[in-house]
């Protein structure tokens, strides 16, 4: 049991031992047996993937009105539970200050400066902040971006304001000379051909 417990499913230790699943938990706390970090890890990791699936009937559908909706809370309750509401006005214990600046990851990896700015709730970018306070609010359509790449440098000198076509043209490969755009293509080929073969 000594060498089993630890990376092992209870049930398949009471089945292997012939005993109960309360005898075999108790001998195992007389003993000071504990399942392995491995073992746990395992099963939470298995669990979750199980909630992914089992919970999906259990979540609120998009546009699904609440049952409660327009009903006022009871006066006996209401009164339970008013001491844990926020106030009008208040703000959560975590609420940055105004001024403050926060560095903050997008999905793609890439880091920004944001600022809580006065009167709003919401944190801004930085860049485009520093960009509307000289230039005026950057319209629908168009990015401010940084012209030496760094998304940390938000100096006015190092922004300009640029169209989403613009944006486009600048991301994608047709930017480089015809020698260039053919040994990218390669190379992509390349990297496609080694994975193919390494998940094969």
């Amino acid at each position: 049991m000594c060498k089993m417990f630890a990376d092992n499913y209870t049930e398949t230790i009471c089945k292997i031992l012939n005993r109960s699943y309360r005898s075999v938990c108790s001998q195992a706390t007389l003993m000071g047996l504990k399942k392995s970090e491995a073992f746990m890890k395992m099963e939470l990791q298995k669990q979750a993937e199980r909630l992914k699936i089992v919970g999906v009937v259990f979540r609120y559908k998009k546009g699904r009105t609440p049952e409660n909706k327009g009903e006022k809370m009871p006066d006996d309750v209401y009164e339970k539970v008013k001491h844990t509401m926020f106030k009008k006005g208040q703000l959560p214990h975590n609420s940055y200050n105004d001024w403050d600046e926060v560095l903050r990851t997008d999905k793609t990896g890439k880091q920004y400066w944001m600022i809580k700015l006065p009167n709003e709730r919401k944190l801004k970018p930085k860049h485009i902040w520093i960009w509307e306070t000289k230039n005026g609010k950057v319209e629908k359509g168009f990015n401010v971006v940084f012209k030496d790449g760094n998304q940390l440098n938000c100096i006015i000198e190092n922004l300009e304001c640029i169209s989403n076509a613009e944006l486009m043209q600048r991301n994608t490969i047709h930017r480089f000379p015809t020698e260039l755009k053919s040994t990218i293509r390669l190379v992509k080929k390349l990297k496609r051909t080694i994975n193919a073969k390494e998940q094969n």
